[in-house]
């Protein structure tokens, strides 16, 4: 019996790792719900969710003191993943590690004097303990493949941990000092993440057994391994209650296919019954566009039934509709001074792009053509717009006046060209071809000559997007199996990949400073600007494995 399922946060992001206070009444958790990785609290039913770190960085593992005072968090605010403590209440941020490697998954003693954590040395993982003040760091592990995860036995005397020394992942304890290290699950499977019960006796995990992850438990010396949950996708990060009679877990239990995928933070009972889940959204947003202040972001969504045009602030709030009409409305650009939105519209029976202002009034269709005209794309100088047309055959890269005169054709190739962008100082536009019989991505001078292909890659190569600078561009490729984003220099040097999760990443958007690219659409999914930060460690985990 798998139970009924109560959801604990209802929002459109991706709501991961979620970690119970001592006292049991509130839930600490990730989330990009405001357009990074940030932490944030709320109570234990779902209520009162709030904030406690706000940047541009990620801030994740979150984890509670003993005494329910701070909490130990990792951010990469200072240019390298390190550990942080701060009040429950997200004041008095201090940082506890400063070395050249990453440091994360901080683990807080019983008794709140010491913290064991995560570092990566000469390649591989293995796991420190440090005094609560960040001093006498010590290496307990030791061993030259990777131990990852601590967790603390109740009675502060072991540490289990995750270990691939024999192979696959498992689940070994060790003495707090590195001694007696044991192997306790014991199986060819990966089995990751162990949490000890409140009493010591049993630890969650979770584990790929069965095609997927779902959360098991066994006793502390791993005997009696039970499975709690059943679904047919990936439930992760048990986390017991204080009480030991609850679990919560991350999941995308409501089978929604991988196109559609939204992590949920789930509650059960420690039988495997009663799942609830505590956090929802089942729409579809994409194609995000930052105004040019960062303020806002435009976005397309069916939260209202079909697809349209939607603005909100760039922390996730205020939420506010465009567009109103039963045909498909999406795309959307800003205009330079961010007074303007253009989008494309199928209202007129066929793609057209409309302008409007920015709270939906005055929306005029400024193509007038009877063939396909979509994805605009506004000059820096906000006088002209590049977008692609099918009107002379095949889709073609075409130029216009802001208000839609003299539009004339740039690009020529025989078989499909779309999705222009300006570089910032508005002397050439990057598009993509397909005049290879494969994606490539284009760049041009702004009267069409000098077209070069800057990709060259026999896989699909998409939706360019220049640096605010200049000096790079992202863009979405599935040269590595299935679409992620890439960055690259403007001439088409130094790819690298960003982005590696089995979903399909793509429509990547910068925001308003030269920085990397940490925003993109994971497209048709449930989320609309999400890097998935949250599930990284699993990826890699499943990668070496299968590298083996």
């Amino acid at each position: 019996d798998e139970g009924s399922i109560e959801r604990l946060t209802v929002d459109s992001a991706h709501d991961l790792h979620p970690t119970w206070s001592p006292d049991g009444e509130r839930i600490a958790f990730i989330s990009h719900r405001d357009g990074n990785w940030e932490i944030y609290v709320m109570d234990a039913d779902g209520s009162n969710v709030k904030r406690l770190t706000e940047n541009a960085v990620l801030d994740i593992n979150p984890a509670w003191s003993p005494d329910g005072e701070k909490i130990a968090f990792v951010s990469d605010r200072d240019g390298d993943w390190e550990i942080y403590v701060m009040d429950t209440d997200g004041s008095n941020v201090k940082r506890l590690t400063e070395r050249p490697s990453r440091d994360w998954e901080p683990a807080w003693s019983p008794d709140g004097k010491r913290v064991a954590f995560i570092s990566e040395v000469e390649e591989h993982s293995d796991i420190y303990v440090m005094d609560a003040d960040g001093s006498n760091q010590v290496n307990v592990t030791s061993y030259p493949t990777d131990d990852l995860f601590p967790a603390w036995s109740p009675d502060g005397k072991r540490i289990a941990f995750t270990s691939q020394r024999e192979g696959n992942w498992e689940i070994f304890l060790m003495d707090v000092d590195g001694s007696n290290q044991v192997n306790v699950t014991d199986t060819p499977f990966d089995d990751q993440r162990p949490t000890w019960s409140p009493d010591g006796k049993r630890i969650a995990f979770f584990s790929y057994r069965d095609e997927n992850f779902d959360v098991y438990v066994m006793n502390a010396d791993g005997s009696n391994q039970e499975r709690l949950t059943k679904a047919p996708t990936d439930d992760l990060f048990p986390a017991w209650s204080p009480s030991g009679k609850k679990i919560a877990f991350s999941s995308v239990i409501d089978g929604t296919p991988l196109r559609n995928i939204s992590d949920e933070i789930y509650v059960m009972d420690t039988d495997g019954n009663n799942q609830v889940n505590i956090t929802n959204n089942p729409t579809q947003d994409e194609f995000p566009a930052w105004s040019p202040d960062g303020e806002k972001i435009a976005f397309v969504s069916d939260r209202d039934g079909n697809k349209e045009v939607y603005v909100m602030d760039a922390d996730g709030k205020n939420v506010r509709r465009l567009t109103s009409n039963p045909s498909f409305d999406s795309y959307p650009t800003w205009s330079p001074d961010g007074m303007r939105i253009t989008f494309v519209s199928e209202r007129d029976l066929n793609s057209e792009i409309y302008v409007m202002d920015t709270d939906g009034s005055n929306q005029v269709n400024i193509t007038n053509n009877p063939s396909r005209d979509e994805f605009p794309a506004w000059s820096p100088d906000g006088k002209k717009i590049a977008f692609a047309s099918d009107r002379d055959g095949n889709m073609e890269i075409y130029m216009m006046d802001a208000d839609g005169s003299n539009q004339m054709k740039l690009s020529i190739n025989s078989v499909l060209s779309f999705d222009p962008a300006w570089s910032p100082d508005g002397k050439r536009i990057a598009f993509t071809s397909y005049d290879n019989l494969n994606g490539e991505i284009y760049v041009m001078d702004t009267d069409g000559s000098n077209q070069v292909n800057i990709t060259n890659n026999p896989a699909r190569d998409e939706f360019p997007a220049w640096s605010p600078d200049g000096k790079k561009i992202a863009f979405a490729s599935d040269r590595d199996g299935n679409m992620e984003v890439y960055m690259m220099d403007a001439d088409g040097g130094n790819v690298r990949r960003l982005t590696e999760n089995p979903g399909e990443d793509r429509s990547p958007a910068w925001c308003c400073q030269a920085q990397p690219v940490q925003e993109f659409s994971l497209l048709a999914a449930t989320v609309i600007v999400v890097i998935i930060i949250g599930v990284f460690f699993i990826f890699l985990v499943r990668r070496r494995r299968d590298n083996q």
